[in-house]
């Protein structure tokens, strides 16, 4: 059967949705420019980029007379530079015959351009100069990058963008790259993420092209085109030209050379990019529908895991980037201190983990918000109970209405994470910036802190999302390897074994009436937001202290202080050895060592959860000396926190719930170490 897959003719506009703010203006402050050298026309934004107070980096965005859109960043310090270029189409846009065309399509874009069309010069010239290169595809993105030394980065960026200009995807390469492709595919078939994630896709709507396979394989590509009796590189070629717009293009290049150099560059290599207009196609509809909604969905594990599911269908929630509805919600029902789902599932021994918050596959037009329960054996058998102490919570969030004073915290919590934002790798950067500029409602000055800040509260936006967050609108998916089901389906790319039934009704009766557990509440103010930070001492033109300073040594004991006369922010570390020899005396003892840091870390993740969130962390692991314990974090409450963390490492005793649960998640991490992938042996 042809699928055909219905788009939009035109973006959604507030009529569809009172909330949906305007597409963002890359005209208004954006002046015409010519570049220093060769006098090559671009546009520049003047308006305040919002840079981090701490970001030494120099930066300027720039639109390219193609419709391009780069930011170019000069950073002084780095010995190495890098570029990533992100075309803002990925599997969603596979044609339906030829499911993987465009993870294929990246594959091959680099064997040879017509200016380089040696196969290899790319790869070989980034090899010679101490670099590489990599790429991925999303849903909606498909995303290059590379690193190169700082003094090749010229060189780099013309063989690079020739990939867009001219490339030449050689009739030679194709066949080699569809088996790339397939083993690419091979090696996620063990894989629970992989095999879950296609699970979900297949049990999507078939009107909507996220139900379809995203990485391909030889059968669905070469043996595709075998059996329609096609040219599988002219449908290559087809797609390329369709969608390969510079207007859905965006770069972002960091290098040591100045700001001008780095515009030059630019202009001059990737302005012959051809422009065909706003390419990306917009589909109609959302991947759950009612027919998918109020499906209860078992899956065979390959691993010794178990995991609860909750997908709940959301509209597009990306243009709401001010307020953030679904970070405000995700940080309530994830919480995990007093009065929380997982401190309720947690001391009944049903559960180790939550997560919960707006779903990564998720992409335009369309939103999932997802609750995550990693389960016990225990919670395996509780799963009923589990779930309806999520949907308890639900009503508690709905009978409160949206806490202004929690947002606010989250507000507070970004701004001084952001003022004192820690540097990123650049090809980090790169490649987030470049895919991050992708949202058509991002204005320009908020495209820097975009990932990290909230600048509103929008309580009628908050109540309008999370009044999707019902039972009739999710499914549930438990995974697990001992599920003793008759499992009647297997999925055809990673044969995983699963079976859908209908939610019980006698379930979805009790979640549509009212739910209450006394021990749920919302949480108490965070303590732990700094107030206080000030930094003592002054820079001074003297080179930093090379040394700790020893401050005490006595039987058992030795205390070094080193201040922060180099950076001067107002953060600490503190490091604390605790030598033990027994730890790891024995293969036993390297056991019990893991067990003792695993129930001591359950015991401290609530009482230390608003810490975390306010910006301090801490960490406690085995050694084969011993036992290390780390905290760092803004300096005001550090001091609080480490007193914490010491007085119930003293005081602690071993609850039996605990160590049955923790014991089994050793026993599962042995066993689990049988099906890792080799490079993690």
């Amino acid at each position: 059967m042809n699928r055909v897959f219905e788009t939009l003719e035109r973006l959604p506009t507030s009529k569809e949705c009172k909330f949906l703010p305007p597409v963002a203006d890359y005209e208004r402050d954006f002046v015409s420019r010519s570049t220093a050298d060769s006098g090559l026309p671009y546009f520049e934004f003047v308006g305040d980029l919002n840079k981090s107070e701490s970001d030494v980096r120099e930066y300027r965005l720039i639109r390219l007379p193609n419709g391009l859109t780069a930011f170019v960043i000069h950073d002084s310090l780095e010995s190495k530079a890098c570029a990533s270029l992100d075309v803002n189409v990925g599997s969603l846009a596979d044609p339906p015959a030829f499911q993987g065309l465009a993870h294929f399509c990246e594959h091959l874009l680099f064997m040879g351009t017509t200016k380089y069309p040696k196969e290899n010069d790319y790869n070989a010239y980034l090899s010679a100069n101490g670099g590489y290169s990599n790429a991925y595809t999303d849903l909606e993105d498909t995303c290059y990058y590379f690193e190169v030394t700082y003094d090749a980065l010229e060189g780099a960026l013309d063989r690079f963008s020739q990939f867009f200009i001219d490339p030449l995807f050689t009739e030679d390469c194709t066949d080699r790259e569809v088996r790339a492709v397939d083993s690419e595919h091979k090696k996620n078939i063990q894989s629970d993420m992989w095999r879950q994630y296609q699970i979900e896709k297949e049990l999507s709507s078939p009107d909507h092209p996220f139900s379809m396979f995203a990485t391909g394989n030889q059968a669905t590509l070469s043996g595709a085109a075998t059996e329609l009796g096609v040219d599988l590189r002219g449908k290559l070629l087809e797609f390329h030209a369709k969608y390969y717009s510079a207007d859905i293009m965006k770069l972002v290049v960091v290098g040591r050379d100045s700001l001008d150099q780095l515009t030059e560059w630019t202009v001059s290599k990737f302005t012959p990019i051809l422009s065909k207009g706003m390419t990306k196609p917009l589909f109609k509809g959302h991947p759950l529908t009612e027919r998918e909604m109020g499906k209860f969905i078992r899956v065979k594990s390959i691993r010794q895991q178990r995991t609860l599911d909750m997908t709940f269908a959301l509209p597009d929630v990306k243009p709401f980037r001010q307020s953030k509805p679904t970070r405000y919600l995700g940080s309530l029902v994830g919480h995990e201190g007093k009065g929380s789902i997982l401190s309720y599932v947690k001391r009944r021994g049903w559960a180790t983990s939550i997560v919960a918050g707006r779903s990564p596959t998720s992409a335009e037009g369309f939103d999932m918000f997802k609750v995550t329960v990693s389960l016990t054996e225990l919670g395996l058998e509780k799963y009923e109970d589990v779930i309806r102490v999520v949907f308890a919570f639900m009503q508690l969030l709905q009978s409160k209405r949206p806490q202004k004073w929690f947002q606010d915290e989250l507000q507070r919590v970004s701004e001084i994470e952001y003022k004192f934002l820690e540097k990123s790798e650049s090809v980090n950067l790169a490649s987030n910036l470049a895919n991050t500029m992708q949202n058509r409602y991002l204005e320009p000055q908020w495209v820097l802190s975009d990932g990290m800040l909230l600048n509103e509260f929008d309580e009628e936006l908050v109540e309008w999302v999370q009044g999707f967050l019902v039972p009739d609108n999710f499914r549930i998916v438990l995974a697990a390897r001992e599920l003793d089901v008759d499992f009647d389906l297997t999925e055809k790319y990673y044969g995983v074994s699963y079976r859908v039934d209908d939610i019980p009704d006698a379930l979805m009766q009790e979640l549509r009436g009212e739910l209450r557990f006394d021990e749920l509440s919302l949480p108490e103010p965070n303590l732990f937001i700094p107030d206080n930070l000030e930094v003592k001492g002054q820079k001074t033109l003297a080179d930093p202290t090379a040394e700790p300073t020893l401050l005490r040594l006595a039987e058992g004991l030795e205390l070094w202080f080193k201040q922060d006369d180099r950076f001067f922010l107002p953060r600490g570390e503190v490091r604390i050895n605790i030598e033990n020899p027994r730890a790891y005396e024995s293969p036993l003892s390297s056991i019990f060592s893991q067990l003792f840091v695993l129930v001591l870390k359950d015991s401290l993740s609530e009482i230390t959860y608003d810490a975390q969130v306010a910006g301090l962390w801490f960490d406690i692991h085995e050694s084969v000396d011993g036992f290390n314990i780390s905290v760092d974090g803004f300096n005001d409450k550090l001091p609080q926190l480490l007193r914490i963390l010491l007085t119930t490492i003293k005081n602690y005793k071993v609850d039996d719930t605990q160590f049955e649960v923790y014991s089994r998640e050793v026993r599962k991490k042995l066993d689990n170490a049988r099906h890792a992938e080799p490079y993690n042996h």
